[in-house]
């Protein structure tokens, strides 16, 4: 895994943000899929291919007004990059929300090929093949880009320093 990989995931983020499908769509393979099978809101389900990506991102942004995703850290797995993240959503009646989430991309080849969101770190940890998250490495290849401030066990919130970009 390399750095290169957190850049192409880090550039898909600010496209998302940006509501700039065509740089989006440079980073992400024609055949990527989108798992938001686990999601608690709307749009639960799996979309494969930039046209359900399109319809998937269309949707999740006529729902909300604004839509902003903050990373909380960069974890390097092989080919997967996990993020803890919040999304801050507004309403069109002006509602705000958080929303927390942990994204497992997966970058093969310089293109992002599938995006999983998990609603717990030890789950999304966990498919990407990381299984202690005691000390929040999987393997040597693995690194952590923003360092946690404290441990996590399952049910509770783990802080992490705000990471606008991967350093």
């Amino acid at each position: 895994m390399s750095r290169e990989n957190v850049e192409i995931v880090w550039r898909g983020i600010q496209a998302f943000n940006g509501r700039d499908l065509t740089r989006a769509f440079s980073v992400w393979s024609s055949d990527a899929e989108i798992d938001w099978s686990r999601s608690m809101g709307p749009l639960k389900g799996v979309y494969r291919g930039h046209a359900e990506l399109e319809r998937f991102w269309g949707e999740f942004w006529s729902t909300f007004g604004t839509v902003e995703v903050k990373t909380h850290g960069f974890i390097q797995a092989g080919t997967d990059v996990v993020i803890p993240n919040s999304a801050h959503l507004r309403g069109r009646e002006g509602i705000e929300m958080v929303a927390r989430s942990t994204f497992v991309y997966t970058v093969e080849k310089g293109q992002i090929t599938r995006l999983r969101m998990f609603q717990e770190l030890a789950d999304a940890l966990e498919a990407a093949g990381c299984p202690s998250i005691q000390n929040y490495r999987c393997g040597r290849e693995a690194a952590l880009w923003s360092a946690a401030r404290k441990t996590r066990t399952r049910g509770t919130r783990l802080s992490f320093p705000h990471a606008r970009r991967p350093h």
